[in-house]
């Protein structure tokens, strides 16, 4: 993968300029990683689905992200560590992923548009939080990356996975699944 350097250096650069922005509006850089539904998930990190809560309930929030960080977690020992490291590597994979299957349809040029126009749209700022976003784009992106290639093998992986992180996310191997069909019935 000799062109993967553009979208992990596009990730940085995004990275570098969301923090600053955060920095400059008074925010705390760790902590921004897991306010708000961050919060849900580190509870279902530490306590699994036995903590209702009756303003907004975990079963709300699917498992995926707390699953992905559950062994971070046990090597950390920290929140702070685990989310922010778990969020930085989920973003990295969706960056590289919509770089990798925009480069398998199209070329280099729309493949490096696509990550520029994914790092500038306005919600990229969920994906550095500790929410499901960069996860669910890394495995969606990835599912019809690996399509693609011909690795259906590492293609259902990721459809499963995305059934873990939203509830969208139960319907899109679905439709992936049919498209591929309809695709195949084509050719």
């Amino acid at each position: 993968m000799p062109g993967i350097w553009f979208p992990v250096a596009a990730f940085a650069l995004w990275r570098l300029a969301q923090g600053a922005v955060l920095w400059w509006h008074g925010g705390r850089l760790v902590e921004a990683a897991y306010t708000y539904d961050g919060a849900h998930y580190l509870r279902i990190l530490h306590h699994g689905y036995w903590d209702p809560r009756p303003v907004m309930p975990s079963h709300a929030f699917f498992p995926g992200i707390a699953w992905v960080a559950t062994p971070v977690r046990w090597v950390t020992g920290t929140d702070a560590v685990s989310a922010n490291l778990v969020a930085t590597v989920t973003a990295v994979a969706a960056f590289v992923a919509v770089w990798g299957v925009t480069r398998e349809w199209a070329d280099e040029r729309t493949a490096r548009l696509a990550v520029v126009l994914f790092a500038v749209f306005p919600s990229s700022l969920f994906l550095w939080a500790f929410y499901s976003e960069a996860l669910f784009v890394a495995l969606a992106a990835g599912a019809v990356w690996a399509d693609r290639r011909g690795r259906r093998g590492i293609a259902a992986l990721c459809l499963v996975g995305i059934a873990t992180t939203r509830s969208v996310g139960i319907l899109v191997p679905v439709v992936l699944v049919v498209a591929r069909i309809v695709r195949m019935g084509r050719e």
